[in-house]
């Protein structure tokens, strides 16, 4: 999310092949364009700093890349990640800094897990880049989000001795320090999360410990319980969410049960209610998210 509120969709896997593009929904539900990432990827990372800038990192073929978008459309570079990545999280503190973490290495098989990452790096507003706690375990296709208690969420993935999905869920403070809290109603992987405006955490979409792919939604309230929210309008993994200026949480794209990428949009707003938003120009898959302060 921009610091206008915006709402940026970043590049992804589209119809037949990696894009660079960028797309933005305002507040009111229109729709425009922001300059490209500098190369076509899927799976990199976004989270908004505290100045509205929103920093993307990694993706597949990028490896440690960083760009960051400014409110006003400008881009630059900052530092690369300390290990490239993709599929992995993002998220910003209370102190406005950028947490990401996880992911999987570009170029490595894998094997016994070689490949997953637990490493996080931390991005503050001059953009210098510092180590953080590990993981509690390697893992990729995890979900990050800002709690109103100024800490990151990491939750869900698959990484080393998981079957399919996670329901764990660690917490980051705002000096860093990590704790893990009570795991997810249902594990997932591959699903988007994001922060509505009273603070609730919403986590939608992705895939099961049953492998299936999954519509449910499911939020996490800031005193700390979980409720289910209505399903998304169409079952999908790989999707990407953000919070808009009015506190609405909207997920968008993804890949759908019929093998193929889709461009639905929902938006639920602060109370859990559900609204379906122009589909994208371009449908796409393994995308990020994020809105221009």
């Amino acid at each position: 999310t921009l610091g206008n509120g915006n709402v940026l969709f970043i590049a992804g896997y589209g119809t037949t092949s990696l894009v660079a593009t960028v797309e933005c929904y305002t507040p009111a539900g229109t729709r425009t364009t922001a300059p490209p990432l500098s190369t076509a990827t899927r799976s990199p990372a976004a989270a908004t700093a505290g100045d509205g800038s929103v920093i993307v990192s990694g993706g597949y073929l990028r490896s440690n890349n960083v760009e960051r978008y400014f409110p006003n459309g400008t881009k630059t570079t900052l530092i690369d990640l300390r290990d490239g990545r993709y599929e992995h999280a993002a998220a910003t503190d209370g102190n406005g800094n950028v947490l990401f973490g996880g992911g999987f290495v570009y170029g490595v098989a894998g094997e016994e897990g070689a490949g997953f990452q637990a490493t996080v790096d931390r991005y503050d507003l001059s953009g210098i880049k510092t180590k953080l706690l590990d993981l509690q375990f390697p893992r990729s296709r995890l979900s990050g989000t800002t709690l109103v208690s100024k800490g990151v969420i990491f939750a869900g993935g698959y990484g080393p001795g998981v079957a399919y999905a996670s329901s764990a869920i660690e917490q980051y403070d705002s000096i860093g320090n990590r704790t893990e809290l009570a795991g997810l109603v249902e594990a997932r992987r591959d699903h988007a999360a994001s922060t509505d405006g009273n603070g609730n955490i919403i986590f939608a979409g992705g895939w099961n410990n049953s492998n299936k792919r999954l519509g449910s939604v499911e939020r996490l309230s800031a005193s700390g319980t979980m409720s289910t929210l209505p399903s998304l309008s169409i079952e999908s993994s790989m999707s990407a969410a953000s919070t808009d200026g009015n506190g609405n949480v909207i997920v968008g794209g993804g890949y759908a049960n019929t093998e193929s990428s889709h461009g639905k949009v929902d938006r639920y707003n602060s109370k859990g209610e559900k609204s379906q938003l122009l589909d994208f120009l371009q449908p796409r898959r393994m995308h990020a998210a994020a809105t221009l302060g």
